[in-house]
């Protein structure tokens, strides 16, 4: 058959059905309180848009407790996966077209998800619907497998898994074409301090774990003006000073490509260095010796003044994997077994193991300056 032909045949009706799925809002809600919407209930009406789109062009369809489902075509044993996702990152500020508004200029849709994935789940659906249209009979099933949770913690494909068989084959339309065959890793965890700073009312950043932040507030107990003034200037960094309040701007950038954001959490933190006397602030602070914290660091949502967890997701953007490197391969997978099973002894070997991964002094130095803080990892 001739794909190109067909799917030019059908193109305004993808578009169509892809601006549908776009308008909806599925920046995760957390409320496990509620069993039939636990990630939100906007999550819940994207997943059966596309499984009422699946049962129109007659696939087999499940939704699995309205955290996941799948989209089935084909017969046999055997089962291939395409994995996808309905969810999103939040939008932040600063977008030329509304993000849940899908807008067509030229070529191109603009909205939030259009690539991220949810561009990727109709042209899977379309996909399987040019086979069937065409009677190509398949004999392993194809289940296009619809998460709304990746972003976060993938648990809407974990309870799929609880309830459905693991393919036996898959791949994932949520990188970029043709194909990718390895990523760059991540290593997430919890740095505990018990100490809390009088001089720091509140400090609010970040939504996400996989997300750059682009803005951080602060109130001080005394005034600061003239100094954070200053920090601004010098360094060239965006900021202001509202109602008391000390806020830094940045830019928001996923997690996948972080040098492209600019963290405004840790300049933030920077300039607190420079007015306190503060060890967890210190520590943070020091990161900035080893380049630029937009390639480390992304994500922290908290207060050092009215709780004692302060979470941070590292993550790494210039490990080069080679073939030959086995060992290097090897202790990258100690690394994640130690993580699940052995928290404590990983906090005496991350710093050697991510020197070595890494191929930096900054890593093994800053590795164990924040293991040797630690009070807690998970």
């Amino acid at each position: 058959m001739d794909f190109i032909k067909y799917a030019n045949n059908v193109k305004q009706e993808m578009i169509n059905d892809l601006c549908e799925l776009l308008k909806i809002d599925t920046v995760l809600v957390e409320q496990p309180e509620v069993k039939e919407a636990p990630f939100g209930y906007n999550m819940v009406k994207a997943l059966n848009y596309m499984l009422d789109l699946g049962k129109k062009m007659g696939f087999n369809v499940k939704n699995i407790d309205n955290v996941c489902g799948h989209i089935e075509y084909g017969e046999g044993d055997e089962i291939i996966g395409v994995l996808a996702h309905l969810d999103v990152v939040p939008t932040g500020d600063g977008w030329m077209y509304p993000p849940f508004e899908p807008t067509i200029v030229g070529d191109k849709i603009y909205g939030r998800g259009a690539l991220d994935d949810k561009g990727a789940c109709i042209a899977s659906l379309y996909a399987l619907k040019a086979l069937k249209d065409n009677n190509i009979k398949l004999n392993k099933k194809v289940r296009l497998i619809l998460g709304t949770d990746e972003e976060t913690g993938s648990r809407g494909i974990k309870r799929y898994l609880e309830v459905e068989k693991m393919p036996d084959l898959g791949f994932s339309p949520d990188a970029d074409y043709p194909i990718i065959y390895g990523e760059k890793g991540i290593l997430s965890f919890n740095i505990i301090s018990e100490n809390i700073n009088k001089e720091i009312i509140s400090f609010k950043s970040g939504d996400r774990y996989n997300v750059v932040p682009e803005l951080a507030s602060v109130r001080l107990l005394n005034n600061y003006d003239e100094q954070y003034k200053l920090f601004l200037q010098k360094n060239n960094y965006k900021g202001e000073i509202k109602n008391n309040e000390y806020i830094m701007y940045g830019k928001r950038a996923h997690a996948m490509e972080p040098l492209n954001g600019e963290n405004a959490m840790l300049r933030l933190i920077e300039f607190l260095d420079t007015i306190l006397k503060d060890d967890l602030v210190m520590d943070l602070s020091t990161l900035k010796m080893f380049g630029s914290c937009t390639q480390w660091l992304v994500k922290l949502p908290f207060s050092l003044s009215n709780t004692s967890n302060v979470h941070i997701n590292a993550k790494s953007t210039q490990s080069s994997w080679q073939d030959e490197k086995t060992e290097l391969l090897e202790r990258a997978n100690w690394l994640c077994e130690k993580i699940i099973v052995e928290p404590e002894q990983l906090l005496k070997e991350v710093p050697s193991i991510l020197g070595t991964m890494y191929g930096g002094q900054w890593a093994l130095y800053a590795c164990s300056m924040l293991a040797s803080s630690l009070v807690n990892i998970s």
